[in-house]
């Protein structure tokens, strides 16, 4: 049988593709290496001073997700090339529009950098987190113990869109 990976993290095992596709899943036959790019210019923005992730409104009242002061270079490529791989079934790009993963419970989505294989991430809110990858956050939560943060994150986050 042969092993098709998609680009929502799922790589080890044969796939249903068709149902897959129809909750927005783009496939492709061979996952892409992707590289975290600490381009420190972009991440200031991203870049807490807490241990704890946090969302902030800026002056504008955009949204801003700041990352736990824990995350360093070495662990952010460890999360992006562990998460979960997703872009819009429409798109057929071999590389996924966004990875996301969680650390210490709280969601965090990798967006690429232009046409790239470099991605920068962030924590996310529930509301901008596709369906259909929620309940593998959920399951990478509860792997590292964090179900509980993970779900209170999704619960204080519901208000933003």
């Amino acid at each position: 049988m042969q092993q098709t990976a998609l680009n929502c993290g799922l790589t080890r095992a044969p796939l249903a593709l068709a149902g897959l596709l129809s909750l927005g899943f783009a496939a492709f036959e061979e996952p892409v290496e992707l590289t975290y790019d600490p381009d420190l210019n972009h991440r200031e923005k991203h870049r807490g001073t807490s241990a704890v992730a946090r969302v902030t409104e800026d002056e504008d009242g955009a949204l801003v997700g700041k990352c736990s002061s824990e995350i360093d270079t070495e662990l952010a490529q460890r999360l992006l090339d562990e998460g979960v791989r997703w872009s819009p079934a429409t798109d057929r790009s071999p590389i996924p529009k966004y990875v996301f993963n969680t650390y210490k419970g709280v969601p965090y989505r990798a967006h690429r950098r232009g046409n790239t294989r470099n991605y920068h991430g962030f924590p996310d809110v529930k509301n901008r987190i596709p369906r259909a990858v929620r309940d593998q956050l959920r399951a990478l939560a509860t792997k590292e113990g964090a179900q509980a943060e993970f779900d209170n994150w999704m619960q204080e986050t519901e208000k933003y869109t």
